[in-house]
């Protein structure tokens, strides 16, 4: 048991990166409602080795910029590998807020991969 523990652990340190956030973009929408018509979000603003992701910088159409904020030093955006070697986004992880044990949550989200493959598969068949 602890050999497969320990063989867990080294796939989940291989195969998941944290992007650093650098700050967040506050915008407004309409939201359509008639009790609540205006909508404020934040939009987090990360980095990799590559620079400026922009993958996630996605702003609704009718947003309404008001500006940027830093984010708290030791902010992240967490991602883990799939088998196919595509990116799973799995949260934001912010010194000294809650933050799931990410480890379990891979090995949660490999599962689901799994699942749907052998899904696919048994479709094609």
């Amino acid at each position: 048991m602890a050999k497969k523990k320990k063989v867990v652990k080294k796939t989940f340190e291989r195969r998941t990166t944290r992007e650093p956030v650098i700050g967040f973009t506050i915008y407004e929408t309409e939201t359509g409602r008639t009790v609540e018509p205006r909508e404020v979000d934040a939009l987090p603003i990360n980095v990799n080795w590559e620079g400026l992701s922009d993958e996630n910088c996605v702003l609704p159409p009718t947003a309404k910029v008001y500006g940027t904020i830093q984010a708290p030093a030791k902010s992240f955006r967490v991602l883990a590998m799939m088998p196919d070697e595509s990116w799973e986004f799995l949260g934001y992880d912010f010194f000294g807020a809650f933050s799931p044990d990410w480890e379990e949550l891979y090995t949660e989200r490999l599962a689901n991969w799994h699942t749907m493959m052998d899904m696919r598969k048994r479709r094609k068949k």
